[in-house]
Protein backbone atom coordinates (compact mmCIF):
# COMPACT_ATOMS: atom_id res chain seq x y z
CA UNK A 1 0.00 0.00 0.00
CA UNK A 2 1.25 3.50 -0.84
CA UNK A 3 2.52 5.69 2.00
CA UNK A 4 0.14 8.35 0.66
CA UNK A 5 -2.98 6.18 0.76
CA UNK A 6 -5.74 7.90 2.69
CA UNK A 7 -3.91 11.23 2.89
CA UNK A 8 -6.08 14.33 2.40
CA UNK A 9 -4.45 16.58 -0.17
CA UNK A 10 -5.73 19.93 -1.46
CA UNK A 11 -4.68 20.96 -4.97
CA UNK A 12 -5.38 24.42 -6.40
CA UNK A 13 -5.34 24.89 -10.15
CA UNK A 14 -6.55 21.29 -10.46
CA UNK A 15 -8.77 21.65 -13.52
CA UNK A 16 -6.00 21.17 -16.10
CA UNK A 17 -2.26 20.87 -16.69
CA UNK A 18 0.05 19.95 -13.82
CA UNK A 19 -2.74 20.13 -11.24
CA UNK A 20 -5.04 17.72 -13.08
CA UNK A 21 -2.19 15.30 -13.79
CA UNK A 22 -1.11 15.43 -10.15
CA UNK A 23 -4.69 14.65 -9.09
CA UNK A 24 -4.81 11.59 -11.33
CA UNK A 25 -1.49 10.29 -10.04
CA UNK A 26 -2.53 10.81 -6.42
CA UNK A 27 -5.84 9.12 -7.13
CA UNK A 28 -3.87 6.02 -8.14
CA UNK A 29 -2.09 6.29 -4.77
CA UNK A 30 -5.43 6.04 -2.96
CA UNK A 31 -5.53 9.63 -1.71
CA UNK A 32 -8.51 11.75 -0.71
CA UNK A 33 -8.36 14.93 -2.78
CA UNK A 34 -9.97 18.33 -2.59
CA UNK A 35 -9.68 19.80 -6.08
CA UNK A 36 -9.95 23.55 -6.51
CA UNK A 37 -10.07 25.87 -9.52
CA UNK A 38 -12.45 28.34 -11.15
CA UNK A 39 -13.78 25.98 -13.83
CA UNK A 40 -16.27 23.68 -12.12
CA UNK A 41 -17.10 21.48 -15.11
CA UNK A 42 -13.45 20.63 -15.74
CA UNK A 43 -12.93 20.00 -12.02
CA UNK A 44 -15.79 17.49 -12.04
CA UNK A 45 -14.17 15.66 -14.95
CA UNK A 46 -10.83 15.44 -13.12
CA UNK A 47 -12.61 14.29 -9.95
CA UNK A 48 -14.23 11.44 -11.85
CA UNK A 49 -10.83 10.43 -13.25
CA UNK A 50 -9.46 10.40 -9.68
CA UNK A 51 -12.26 8.08 -8.57
CA UNK A 52 -11.68 5.78 -11.52
CA UNK A 53 -7.98 5.63 -10.55
CA UNK A 54 -8.88 4.48 -7.05
CA UNK A 55 -8.97 7.70 -5.03
CA UNK A 56 -11.65 9.90 -3.52
CA UNK A 57 -12.34 13.43 -4.67
CA UNK A 58 -14.44 16.48 -3.86
CA UNK A 59 -14.42 19.75 -5.78
CA UNK A 60 -14.51 23.39 -4.72
CA UNK A 61 -14.73 26.42 -6.99
CA UNK A 62 -12.09 28.89 -5.84
CA UNK A 63 -10.40 32.00 -7.20
CA UNK A 64 -7.03 32.00 -5.45
CA UNK A 65 -6.61 35.72 -6.15
CA UNK A 66 -9.20 36.26 -3.39
CA UNK A 67 -7.94 35.62 0.15
CA UNK A 68 -11.37 34.90 1.59
CA UNK A 69 -11.95 32.22 -1.04
CA UNK A 70 -8.68 30.48 -0.17
CA UNK A 71 -9.62 30.46 3.52
CA UNK A 72 -13.09 29.17 2.62
CA UNK A 73 -11.49 26.43 0.51
CA UNK A 74 -9.56 25.13 3.53
CA UNK A 75 -12.74 25.11 5.64
CA UNK A 76 -14.72 23.29 2.94
CA UNK A 77 -11.90 20.76 2.49
CA UNK A 78 -11.88 19.94 6.21
CA UNK A 79 -15.67 19.71 6.31
CA UNK A 80 -15.62 17.09 3.55
CA UNK A 81 -12.54 14.97 4.24
CA UNK A 82 -11.28 16.02 7.66
CA UNK A 83 -7.86 17.43 8.49
CA UNK A 84 -5.61 18.39 5.57
CA UNK A 85 -2.27 16.57 5.29
CA UNK A 86 -0.77 18.36 2.25
CA UNK A 87 -1.71 21.64 0.56
CA UNK A 88 -0.48 22.15 -3.01
CA UNK A 89 -0.52 25.74 -4.26
CA UNK A 90 -0.42 25.07 -7.97
CA UNK A 91 -2.73 27.69 -9.49
CA UNK A 92 -1.06 30.37 -11.56
CA UNK A 93 -1.07 32.23 -14.84
CA UNK A 94 1.19 34.50 -16.88
CA UNK A 95 1.17 37.68 -18.95
CA UNK A 96 3.40 38.35 -21.94
CA UNK A 97 4.49 41.99 -21.93
CA UNK A 98 7.52 44.24 -22.15
CA UNK A 99 8.77 45.48 -18.79
CA UNK A 100 8.61 49.16 -19.81
CA UNK A 101 4.95 48.78 -20.80
CA UNK A 102 3.93 46.65 -17.80
CA UNK A 103 0.68 47.94 -16.31
CA UNK A 104 0.22 48.25 -12.57
CA UNK A 105 -3.02 46.24 -12.58
CA UNK A 106 -1.34 43.38 -14.47
CA UNK A 107 1.62 43.36 -12.09
CA UNK A 108 -0.62 43.33 -9.01
CA UNK A 109 -2.79 40.55 -10.43
CA UNK A 110 0.29 38.45 -11.19
CA UNK A 111 1.50 39.00 -7.63
CA UNK A 112 -1.86 37.93 -6.19
CA UNK A 113 -2.19 34.76 -8.27
CA UNK A 114 1.45 33.64 -8.32
CA UNK A 115 2.60 34.66 -4.84
CA UNK A 116 -0.07 35.92 -2.44
CA UNK A 117 -2.25 32.88 -3.15
CA UNK A 118 0.50 30.76 -1.57
CA UNK A 119 0.72 33.06 1.44
CA UNK A 120 -3.02 32.72 1.93
CA UNK A 121 -2.62 28.95 1.66
CA UNK A 122 -0.10 29.08 4.53
CA UNK A 123 -2.53 31.12 6.59
CA UNK A 124 -5.39 28.75 5.79
CA UNK A 125 -3.73 25.53 6.96
CA UNK A 126 -0.63 26.10 9.09
CA UNK A 127 -2.26 27.74 12.15
CA UNK A 128 -4.73 24.84 12.29
CA UNK A 129 -1.84 22.36 12.25
CA UNK A 130 -0.08 24.31 14.99
CA UNK A 131 -3.20 24.50 17.16
CA UNK A 132 -3.60 20.72 16.95
CA UNK A 133 0.16 19.97 17.17
CA UNK A 134 0.13 18.28 13.78
CA UNK A 135 2.76 17.98 11.10
CA UNK A 136 1.95 18.89 7.52
CA UNK A 137 3.37 19.99 4.18
CA UNK A 138 2.70 22.90 1.87
CA UNK A 139 3.99 22.58 -1.68
CA UNK A 140 4.35 25.73 -3.77
CA UNK A 141 4.57 25.09 -7.50
CA UNK A 142 6.83 27.92 -8.62
CA UNK A 143 8.98 28.10 -11.78
CA UNK A 144 12.63 28.40 -12.70
CA UNK A 145 11.43 31.94 -13.44
CA UNK A 146 11.52 32.30 -9.67
CA UNK A 147 15.30 31.78 -9.78
CA UNK A 148 16.25 33.53 -13.03
CA UNK A 149 14.37 35.95 -15.24
CA UNK A 150 13.42 35.55 -18.87
CA UNK A 151 12.26 38.19 -21.36
CA UNK A 152 8.68 39.43 -21.78
CA UNK A 153 7.35 38.03 -18.49
CA UNK A 154 8.01 40.81 -15.98
CA UNK A 155 4.93 40.26 -13.81
CA UNK A 156 5.20 36.49 -13.74
CA UNK A 157 8.94 36.40 -13.03
CA UNK A 158 8.75 39.11 -10.34
CA UNK A 159 5.91 37.25 -8.59
CA UNK A 160 7.71 33.91 -8.73
CA UNK A 161 10.87 35.49 -7.32
CA UNK A 162 8.73 36.83 -4.49
CA UNK A 163 7.27 33.36 -3.97
CA UNK A 164 10.77 31.89 -3.74
CA UNK A 165 11.65 34.34 -0.98
CA UNK A 166 8.34 33.77 0.78
CA UNK A 167 8.96 30.03 0.92
CA UNK A 168 12.51 30.52 2.22
CA UNK A 169 11.28 32.75 5.05
CA UNK A 170 8.41 30.43 5.99
CA UNK A 171 10.78 27.42 6.12
CA UNK A 172 13.09 29.27 8.48
CA UNK A 173 10.27 30.44 10.75
CA UNK A 174 8.77 26.92 10.89
CA UNK A 175 12.06 25.01 11.25
CA UNK A 176 11.77 22.16 13.73
CA UNK A 177 7.97 22.33 13.90
CA UNK A 178 7.25 19.28 11.74
CA UNK A 179 5.71 21.52 9.08
CA UNK A 180 7.54 21.53 5.75
CA UNK A 181 7.34 24.19 3.03
CA UNK A 182 8.49 22.72 -0.29
CA UNK A 183 9.06 24.89 -3.36
CA UNK A 184 9.02 23.11 -6.74
CA UNK A 185 10.69 24.86 -9.68
CA UNK A 186 9.48 23.41 -13.02
CA UNK A 187 10.94 24.53 -16.30
CA UNK A 188 8.92 25.01 -19.49
CA UNK A 189 6.03 22.54 -19.33
CA UNK A 190 3.58 21.21 -21.90
CA UNK A 191 0.24 22.25 -20.42
CA UNK A 192 -2.68 24.63 -20.80
CA UNK A 193 -0.62 27.30 -19.02
CA UNK A 194 1.19 28.62 -22.10
CA UNK A 195 -2.03 28.69 -24.12
CA UNK A 196 -3.74 30.75 -21.40
CA UNK A 197 -0.99 33.39 -21.17
CA UNK A 198 -2.36 36.87 -21.85
CA UNK A 199 -0.47 38.70 -24.61
CA UNK A 200 -0.38 42.47 -24.09
CA UNK A 201 1.67 43.06 -27.26
CA UNK A 202 -0.87 42.25 -30.00
CA UNK A 203 1.06 39.12 -30.88
CA UNK A 204 4.38 40.80 -31.66
CA UNK A 205 6.19 39.10 -28.77
CA UNK A 206 4.74 35.70 -29.65
CA UNK A 207 6.08 35.95 -33.19
CA UNK A 208 9.43 37.21 -31.92
CA UNK A 209 9.73 34.28 -29.51
CA UNK A 210 9.03 31.89 -32.37
CA UNK A 211 11.92 33.43 -34.27
CA UNK A 212 14.21 33.14 -31.25
CA UNK A 213 13.41 29.44 -30.92
CA UNK A 214 14.26 28.84 -34.59
CA UNK A 215 17.63 30.57 -34.20
CA UNK A 216 18.55 28.88 -30.93
CA UNK A 217 21.58 26.63 -30.74
CA UNK A 218 21.20 22.92 -30.00
CA UNK A 219 22.37 23.54 -26.42
CA UNK A 220 19.75 26.25 -25.84
CA UNK A 221 17.01 24.05 -27.30
CA UNK A 222 18.02 21.22 -24.96
CA UNK A 223 18.10 23.52 -21.92
CA UNK A 224 14.69 24.99 -22.75
CA UNK A 225 12.99 21.79 -23.95
CA UNK A 226 9.45 21.39 -22.66
CA UNK A 227 8.78 18.74 -20.03
CA UNK A 228 5.46 16.93 -19.65
CA UNK A 229 2.90 17.71 -16.96
CA UNK A 230 3.13 14.04 -15.95
CA UNK A 231 6.87 14.42 -15.29
CA UNK A 232 6.34 17.46 -13.06
CA UNK A 233 3.49 15.71 -11.23
CA UNK A 234 5.72 12.69 -10.53
CA UNK A 235 8.29 15.04 -9.02
CA UNK A 236 5.63 16.57 -6.76
CA UNK A 237 4.46 13.12 -5.66
CA UNK A 238 8.11 12.36 -4.91
CA UNK A 239 8.48 15.30 -2.52
CA UNK A 240 5.34 14.16 -0.72
CA UNK A 241 6.90 10.75 -0.20
CA UNK A 242 10.29 12.23 0.77
CA UNK A 243 9.70 15.83 1.92
CA UNK A 244 12.49 18.29 1.25
CA UNK A 245 12.79 22.08 0.91
CA UNK A 246 13.08 22.37 -2.88
CA UNK A 247 12.76 20.28 -6.04
CA UNK A 248 13.77 20.93 -9.65
CA UNK A 249 11.96 18.67 -12.16
CA UNK A 250 13.81 19.95 -15.27
CA UNK A 251 17.62 19.49 -15.12
CA UNK A 252 18.27 21.64 -18.19
CA UNK A 253 16.20 24.57 -17.00
CA UNK A 254 17.78 24.28 -13.56
CA UNK A 255 21.26 24.44 -15.07
CA UNK A 256 20.26 27.53 -17.07
CA UNK A 257 18.94 29.24 -13.92
CA UNK A 258 22.13 28.44 -12.00
CA UNK A 259 24.23 29.68 -14.91
CA UNK A 260 22.29 32.94 -14.94
CA UNK A 261 22.87 33.44 -11.21
CA UNK A 262 26.61 32.78 -11.32
CA UNK A 263 27.51 33.99 -14.83
CA UNK A 264 24.84 36.55 -15.81
CA UNK A 265 27.08 38.33 -18.30
CA UNK A 266 27.45 35.17 -20.38
CA UNK A 267 23.72 34.47 -20.35
CA UNK A 268 22.91 38.06 -21.28
CA UNK A 269 25.32 37.89 -24.22
CA UNK A 270 23.56 34.78 -25.51
CA UNK A 271 20.17 36.48 -25.23
CA UNK A 272 21.46 39.51 -27.15
CA UNK A 273 22.60 37.20 -29.97
CA UNK A 274 19.24 35.43 -30.07
CA UNK A 275 17.24 38.66 -30.03
CA UNK A 276 18.80 40.14 -33.18
CA UNK A 277 16.06 41.43 -35.38
CA UNK A 278 13.41 41.81 -32.67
Amino acid sequence: MSKLAGKHIVITGASAGIGAELARQLGAQGCRLTLAARRCELLQQVAEQVRQAGGQAQVAVCDVAQREQVLALAAAARAGFGEIDVWVSNAGHGIRHRVLQAAEDDMLEQYKVNCLSSLWGYQAVIPHWQDHQRSGQVIDVSSVGGKAGFPFAAGYVAAKHALSGLGDVARQELAGSGIMITTVYPGSTLSDFSRAVLDRTDGTITSSLSGIKRRSSLLVRILSAEQSSAHVARCIVGVMLRPRPTAYPHPGATFAAILNNFWPGFVLAQIVKLRRGI
